[in-house]
């Protein structure tokens, strides 16, 4: 598979159908982890709207690793650790 996305603790995955899994990343699994991205999955699973995305399963794979299939959502990459990005005119 070929990673789309990476964030901090977990990694993204574009699949043929319009889902994307969220997977934990080896070595990344500390019990807090695993607690918020399984209240991260819980709340997103509950939510009904446009802008945010389906939680359809969640699952471990074989390597003991986390992850959940939600809706994939095309969207602008994030700057979550800094200023937001300029583009030069």
């Amino acid at each position: 598979m070929v990673e789309s996305q990476s964030g901090g603790r977990d990694s993204r995955y574009p699949v043929r159908r319009r889902v994307a899994l969220k997977v934990i990343k080896l070595g990344m699994d500390s019990k807090q982890v695993l607690a918020r991205f399984e209240l991260e999955r819980r709340a997103l699973a509950v939510m009904n709207h446009p802008a945010i995305a389906k939680v359809f399963d969640a699952s471990i794979t074989e390597q003991g690793q986390p992850y959940f299939v939600m809706e994939r959502i095309d969207v602008p990459s994030c700057n979550f650790g800094g200023s937001p990005s300029k583009n030069p005119d």
